[in-house]
């Protein structure tokens, strides 16, 4: 089972012209620093897939030699949904996938990996109120449903935030998700992998691994970035 990082993502909310992974977090440390750190304490160091995209050359010189390949994505403006897609050649036995901006505690990741389902998210279950937050849903926890915005009939049903990382081990559905992520290319607009995520939950069983109180935070905004340094006790 390979792990996937997208981090073809600028740096530009948080008021920097380079790539959002090359953004240092803790003194000098970048968040792919930080990622590569926490696969290494989980023994791994040789099945990271990176796909990156501005600053694609400065990321592969510091990177190539931790991944089993760094893909350069050119169409950085297709989002995310499309940086997965590129990984596609990398999914066929199994991969945990990670947004860059994403710090988390070990644990959470080691809890995914070890997960008896094998399709998982991972859910805070004490956050989701926010408008800006991934909503997931989910029926006798099962999850179905992926939005920062949710309908009144699925509010009953909303367990908490999505926290940006799944596992699917699943090698059956995989094509799936891949033929998902290929339609949605199609039609050459921006898309989110977060949405074949959704499509593929309603044809495929996932279960849901909480955070269960412990640390992470997606970092899309400066307030995200002091907040992160504090909680973390980053220098």
């Amino acid at each position: 089972m390979k792990v996937i990082i997208l981090a073809a993502g600028f740096g530009s909310r948080l008021g920097m012209d380079k790539s959002k992974g090359l953004v240092e977090i803790d003194g000098e440390e970048t968040f792919l620093d930080k990622h590569f750190r926490t696969l290494a304490k989980l023994g791994i160091d040789d099945d990271v897939v990176l796909v990156a995209g501005k600053d694609y050359d400065d990321v592969h010189a510091r990177y190539n030699k931790q991944c089993v390949e760094v893909i350069r994505n050119n169409h950085v403006e297709l989002n995310n949904g499309y940086s997965l897609l590129l990984a596609a050649k990398h999914m066929e036995s199994g991969f945990i996938l990670i947004n860059c901006d994403v710090i988390c505690d070990t644990a959470i990741i080691e809890e995914l990996i070890n997960s008896s389902d094998l399709n998982s998210l991972v859910v805070d279950a004490d956050k989701g109120q926010d408008p800006e937050e991934m909503k997931a849903c989910a029926i006798h926890g099962l999850p179905y449903r992926l939005k920062k915005s949710i309908i009144p009939e699925d509010t009953r049903n909303m367990v908490g935030e999505f926290a940006g990382m799944c596992k699917i081990g699943d090698v059956k559905s995989i094509d799936s998700l891949i033929s998902i992520l290929s339609d949605m290319s199609e039609a050459k607009v921006p898309f989110y992998w977060e949405d074949a995520l959704e499509d593929h939950m309603g044809k495929f069983r996932y279960g849901i691994t909480y955070t269960k109180g412990r640390k992470w935070l997606e970092v899309d905004f400066m307030e995200d970035y002091h907040q992160a340094k504090e909680m973390f006790g980053y220098r």
